[in-house]
């Protein structure tokens, strides 16, 4: 015969299990899904690169001391 403190005891078990395992496997499922449509090139962005807007009017500094 089953004891009822055994069933909570398994059901505590489970629930704790389903409580840190789902959420960590839709977390690496999702991360693993996106990097995947931005490796594959799937997802980009529509802003070109552009550089600085104004080049440095500073020369550059060189010390050589002994």
């Amino acid at each position: 015969m089953v004891k009822e403190d055994d069933l909570y005891e398994d059901r505590s078990v489970a629930s704790r299990l389903r409580m840190l395992v789902l959420p960590l496997a839709v977390l690496v499922v999702v991360v693993g899904i996106i990097s995947g449509l931005v490796l594959g090139g799937v997802v980009q962005g529509h802003e070109p690169r552009v550089g600085p807007e104004r080049a440095p009017t500073t020369q550059p500094t060189v010390e050589i001391a002994p």
